[in-house]
């Protein structure tokens, strides 16, 4: 199975994930000991350990994705390969309270070890960040994206 057939397969899960909450269905994507790093946001953390980084995705999409009237991710760009890594482009746009909706963008990389990811990396556009911070503070709602 060539890897950007793999990524696709985790991204389809995921989503499916995000509506049904069932969180076993993403175990085979990722070897035991993965990691998953967050980075150029104001929750930047590194989840060690598969169990560890599903259960901080959860606690994310809990505390903010599904606290959002509206959520909409999409890439921006085909995915690419360098060795083992797929590198995906990405934009969400979120709507929450009375103000506009927030877009933010960035990338995704999955470094594979085999058909598995070992190591996932979201790096968000940096020029996002303050609007991002302010968004949160103007919404009018507890919104928590952490992932610890």
């Amino acid at each position: 199975m060539d890897l950007i057939r793999a990524f696709a397969e985790y991204a389809v899960d995921f989503e499916r994930t995000y509506v049904d909450d069932d969180w076993r269905r993403l175990e085979r994507h990722f070897h035991e000991d993965a990691t998953y790093r967050i980075e150029n946001s104001p929750f930047d953390c590194v989840l060690h350990g598969r169990a560890s980084l599903l259960a901080g995705m959860r606690r994310s999409l809990n505390g903010f994705d599904r606290r959002c009237a509206l959520r909409s991710m999409r890439p921006t760009a085909p995915p690419e390969i360098d060795g083992n890594k797929v590198i995906v482009r990405w934009s969400g746009r979120y709507a929450a309270g009375t103000i506009e909706a927030l877009e933010v963008s960035g990338t995704e990389t999955a470094a594979y070890r085999g058909q598995r990811i070992a190591s996932l990396v979201d790096s968000y556009q940096a020029r996002d960040v303050p609007r991002f911070i302010d968004w949160l503070r103007r919404c009018g709602l507890s919104l928590d994206p952490s992932y610890r």
